[in-house]
């Protein structure tokens, strides 16, 4: 049982981590974004 916490928990930091890198690389390309809106 404990195994099974385990993994979920490392799905979840791991989900957690890589959603943090998508807004990082968001807030790169927000000029451009905001480019677009714009028109």
């Amino acid at each position: 049982m404990v195994y099974f916490i385990e993994i979920i928990y490392l799905i979840v930091m791991r989900v957690l981590y890589l959603k943090k890198d998508l807004e990082d690389a968001l807030k790169n390309l927000s000029p451009y974004f905001k480019w677009d809106m714009d028109e």
